[in-house]
């Protein structure tokens, strides 16, 4: 896909940007826009192409600049990564979509529409151009990673993109077995063994089905289901141990007779597939979770810019004197004493919570309204500043 293809989505972002008059708006109304506006301009496109990495680049590091400058004339101090800030909020980021991530999730729906069996006359022409002979989807896309026109090699490879990523969109998809009419029995992924030619290479070597369905590995004796697995000759002892070991294998398999197999998205409740379920599984994290203080930074009563704003004081990531001294903007070290108190470094906790000035603050504003409830917020603050201590 040519660059001159993606310009035109580029400089529509770019028109939104001087009409809103970005420099005028809060922080908040910044995440707003950013959300709502610039993060859904490329999906219809984001939906069929993959963008080139030049392209990704671009939009986002106009959303970047958006979110901590507003504008174009003057570059802005960028206070949290844009990995942080395209986490969920309640790991800590803003929950802005990544584009590169929110590409991959939106093509992985013509897997979905594939593995759902939908009708029409897409999914007709894929399947008379790329699946003659072939009557399993998932082959389809697997073969055709290196044949066919260029979104199809794009649709296909987007299962082997991203780092740590081969095979995480085909993984996700996991077949609930009816009559094993449609299922290769030594290809496709349908046992605990997984892929069962890679398990058995040897028996699938000798196999005289080396492309039968399930269905064609068996037969229905009344109602109950018995293996007849075919061999091209006579096997030796150690390949009937392998044999046994495979028929293990195949003890726990439940066919259904008359129903068809089926397809499944293993993170959806309902087992179709999701752009959000998709890009959720792509975005899950292993770190510790900090929800319960991150959760309670976005209350919902609360206007954005608030939230916006204890969201970069938890993460320390707001223009004290000693964040502006370690980014270079404040040059003397004597300059970085506490504006209220001059007694102190002016960092997030002590300018916020430990200063006496602001604890004198603080005492009169909770005196006002008549409280008796503990004002760090059932131990909300002290959770943050926990989590400022690990992010410094």
């Amino acid at each position: 896909m040519r660059l001159s293809f993606w310009q035109t989505l580029v400089d529509s972002m770019k028109k939104k940007l001087l009409s809103w008059k970005g420099k005028w708006l809060s922080f908040g109304g910044r995440i707003t826009l950013l959300n709502s506006v610039l993060t859904s301009l490329p999906v219809f496109l984001l939906s069929v192409f993959l963008a080139p990495k030049s392209v990704v680049r671009t939009m986002e590091k106009i959303r970047r600049d958006f979110l901590w400058g507003g504008c174009e004339e003057s570059r802005k101090v960028h206070w949290v990564s844009w990995e942080m800030v395209c986490k969920d909020r309640h790991e800590g980021g803003l929950g802005v979509k990544s584009i590169r991530t929110f590409n991959l999730s939106l093509l992985g729906k013509w897997w979905g529409k594939l593995a759902k069996g939908e009708v029409g006359l897409w999914s007709r022409l894929i399947k008379e151009k790329y699946g003659v002979g072939n009557e399993n989807w998932m082959s389809w896309v697997k073969d055709g990673r290196g044949e066919g026109s260029s979104w199809w090699k794009d649709v296909c490879r987007i299962d082997v993109l991203g780092e740590n990523r081969n095979g995480w969109l085909s993984n996700g998809f996991e077949i609930i077995l009816g009559d094993g009419e449609e299922v290769s029995f030594w290809w496709d992924s349908w046992c605990e063994e997984g892929v069962l030619a890679h398990r058995f290479p040897r028996l699938y070597m000798l196999s005289a089905g080396m492309d039968y369905k399930i269905k064609q590995m068996g037969v229905w004796i009344e109602d109950k289901w018995s293996w007849t697995l075919p061999w091209r000759r006579l096997l030796l002892d150690r390949e009937s141990q392998a044999v046994e070991e495979l028929k293990k294998v195949l003890e726990s398999t439940k066919l259904y007779q008359g129903r068809k197999d089926k397809w499944v998205w293993k993170f959806s409740m309902d087992g179709c597939y999701t752009t959000r379920s998709c890009y959720s599984n792509l975005t899950v994290t292993q770190m510790k979770s900090h929800k319960y203080v991150f959760g309670r930074v976005w209350n919902p009563n609360a206007p954005t810019k608030v939230c916006g704003f204890n969201w970069q004081l938890l993460l320390n990531r707001v223009p004290t004197k000693t964040n502006l001294f370690k980014r270079g903007i404040i040059k003397d070290p004597a300059e970085v004493m506490c504006c209220l108190c001059q007694e102190h470094v002016e960092d997030c906790d002590h300018l916020f919570i430990t200063c006496k000035v602001t604890v004198e603050i603080w005492n009169r504003c909770f005196n006002c309204v008549q409280t008796d409830e503990d004002w760090l917020g059932d131990g909300v603050v002290s959770s943050g500043m926990d989590y400022m201590a690990h992010s410094k």
